[in-house]
């Protein structure tokens, strides 16, 4: 197998160039770093078009490691080994763990497209979502997305405004849960409006809440709004929700991460569920 050297070539281009959104969203495609993040595509069923790995990757490991040696039977998927040098030109990070892949949107668990939000809400009707209003800091938004994989949530929405899911720096931050949570960009106002009709509970994460977080029973189907780093929600999507929450906060600062406080209140509906269940078995 030949290796790629030059950075010129057009394989390497046409993968670099999914750094930027608006050629992400064109070629339908992103960019993953690492074994681990690939390893957690192919679980989940995405399609992954190309598979770079360094040279020295592949030498160390006398060839691809096992959990991804059946993409060499993959027809669809083409295999290039590179010198480190182009590594570093198609990924973002200063160590790129020896391994880049190019995958398909839409693929495994993420539905992005507007006619898969259907399927994205009815996976919401006994169960827990996210929408995130306008965060603008993709780390926070990979991270939520971590936290809610880890609470058992079954989707996250996220509105017109948030970062790119597919910014190197959100799938970084998930640590491969976007393959694991549904994610589907929605406008914040139709999905907010058809969770409740379906009789979920919409519950708004604000400094100046009604009650504090620990106090809100959050043992059924609900819906949970975190806002913007430093705005917070929206006047109107508070006005959208049943109840809204606080963290209650003794010390001198004045609020939380967003990621932080969504951890907190995911956490504590994990308790509340955990200890239903207990008492009712």
């Amino acid at each position: 197998m030949d290796i790629i050297t030059s950075t010129k070539n057009p394989v390497i281009r046409a993968a670099a160039e999914l750094k930027h959104k608006k050629l992400r969203e064109s070629a339908g495609a992103f960019l993953i770093e690492g074994i681990k993040m690939t390893e957690e595509a192919l679980k989940a069923g995405a399609r992954v078009k190309t598979l770079f790995i360094s040279e020295k990757a592949f030498k160390a490991g006398a060839g691809l490691p096992p959990s991804l040696r059946s993409l060499e039977n993959h027809r669809d998927c083409r295999i290039y080994i590179i010198s480190e040098n182009v590594l570093s030109r198609i990924t973002d990070t200063e160590t790129p763990q020896g391994m880049a892949a190019v995958v398909e949107t839409g693929a495994g668990g993420m539905l992005l497209h507007p006619e898969e939000q259907g399927s994205l809400r009815s996976k919401h009707d006994d169960g827990i979502g996210i929408f995130l209003e306008a965060l603008q800091d993709p780390g926070n938004v990979g991270t939520i997305i971590r936290t809610a994989d880890a609470a058992g949530v079954c989707c996250v929405y996220l509105d017109e405004a948030c970062a790119d899911l597919f910014n190197p720096k959100t799938l970084r931050s998930s640590m491969g849960s976007v393959f694991h949570v549904p994610c589907g960009r929605v406008t914040g106002k139709t999905v907010v409006a058809e969770i409740k009709e379906n009789g979920s509970k919409v519950i708004a994460a604000t400094p100046y809440g009604d009650s504090a977080y620990y106090d809100t029973d959050m043992t059924g189907s609900f819906l949970l709004m975190i806002g913007n780093e430093s705005a917070g929600l929206s006047t109107a999507s508070v006005d959208m929700a049943d109840v809204t929450i606080r963290i209650p906060m003794p010390g001198q600062a004045e609020s939380l991460n967003a990621s932080a406080a969504a951890a907190v209140i995911l956490f504590e509906a994990v308790r509340q569920r955990q200890e239903r269940k207990s008492g009712a078995s």
